[in-house]
Formats: C-alpha cells, structure tokens, sequence
C-alpha cells in the first residue's frame, strides 16, 4: 500500500516512495511480470482479478481506472502542483491512485528515473499522475476495461467504463452504489473502513468473492442510514 504524509499531516502520495517500493520488488521476486499498486483501503474482488490477470498482456502494460482531463489544481488545494512543476491546465490521463497494475517493463521505466538526491521541490507531487507522465514518454499509454463486449481493454474516454475496474469514493460515510451501477466483473472497491473489509471477507467464504462485494456495496435495497453515491460525485479529484 502507498499512505503518506507530508509535514502538515496531510494525505498525499510521495512519488520517491512509491518507486522505492517498485525498486523492492524487482530486487524480491523472481522474474516478476505484473505489479499492483494497490492502498490499504481498496478491497479487491479475487474472483474478478484472477479472471482479468489471465487475460492480460505480458509486455507494455499500464491499467487502471481512467481519469481523463482531469484540471489541475493549484494554490492551497489538497492535490496542488506548483505551476513550475507542471505548466498545463490539464493532466495526461492517468490511471487513479488507489489501484492500478503495470507489467515489469513498465516498472522498469519508472525505476529508471529513481534519483534519491533529488530535492524535494523538485519531486512531482502526484504519485499516479507522475506514472502517468514518465510512462507517456516511453511510449506506454494508459489502458482502462471497456464498455464493449469482447474488448477487454481500451484508450478511447468514450468507450471507457468508469466502474468496470474501480468503484472509488474517498467519502467515511457509509455509502453503497444503486446495484445498475455495479457490474459483476467488478475488480476492485475504494475506499473501504477495515469492519467493512471485515464483513465481506466473512461473507465470502459462503457467497464467494464477488457476490460479497456486490453484495455489500451494491445492494438491491439501500441499508438503513447508507447513502447512496451517484455516478458523477465519485471522483473527488
């Protein structure tokens, strides 16, 4: 998992750290061809990932869930990046922090650019936009699962599927999505206290996997006190 914090106690994602980890990996495995990164607070449906593990190339791959011209922020926001970091109004688009799956030789690239002396305002602060970045001038473009039956993988933001990867809000409410929402080929939910972690590990040892994803986050009838997350809200950056 990636949870940092900087000195104000704020939530962010340190890029140093991130390919320090990456560089651990290659240096602990035996000839590893797929890492996920992936957050403490991301429950993964084990059922749906083994099933689009197998289906997945072995070279040149960058996957997660798409953000597509996403602004940028600036000044005191969460998610600043000073203007001298990155002049654009827009990102590159990017796969979403809490999850995403890269093929060793995609890893290499970002291990390439490891530089521990660097100094720390020169350092983007975005973890996953930076992957973005470096891997876009490699010649390794962000890949999401599509829409369209047959097609497992696709560029186009309009053939994109938002919720076929990663169901994410960053809200502690508790929160289910309307079960239209929610296919059964889901991969991965965010963000997820640990009791409801919990819960759902309980209940896959009767239900299986993804029926207790789905049936905990995306149930036929809305739990007492749960709210539910509308499509367009469940971004917050």
């Amino acid at each position: 998992n990636n949870n940092n914090n900087n000195n104000n106690d704020k939530k962010t994602n340190n890029v140093d750290d991130a390919k320090e980890m990456m560089l651990d990996g290659i240096d602990g495995c035996q000839a590893p061809w797929l890492f996920v990164k992936i957050d403490d607070d991301v429950y993964l449906s084990r059922d749906s990932f083994t099933q689009l593990v197998q289906n997945l190339p072995r070279k040149g791959l960058y996957l997660g869930r798409q953000r597509h011209q996403a602004k940028v922020k600036r000044n005191h926001h969460k998610w600043a990046v000073p203007y001298y970091l990155y002049k654009r109004k827009h990102f590159p688009d990017y796969a979403e922090g809490p999850m995403y799956m890269l093929t060793s030789d995609a890893v290499a690239k970002l291990a390439d650019t490891y530089d521990p002396d660097k100094p720390q305002d020169e350092i983007f602060p975005l973890e996953d936009v930076n992957t973005a970045l470096i891997l876009q001038k490699s010649g390794i473009k962000l890949v999401t699962l599509s829409k369209l039956p047959g097609e497992l993988l696709t560029s186009d933001p309009a053939l994109a599927s938002k919720h076929e990867f990663l169901l994410s809000h960053h809200e502690p409410k508790y929160w289910v999505w309307r079960p239209k929402t929610c296919p059964a080929s889901l991969v991965a939910v965010h963000a997820v206290s640990p009791k409801r972690m919990l819960k759902i590990a309980e209940n896959e040892a009767t239900l299986g996997s993804t029926q207790a994803v789905l049936q905990e986050f995306c149930p036929g009838k809305k739990p007492p006190g749960a709210t539910y997350i509308e499509i367009s809200s469940d971004v917050d950056r």
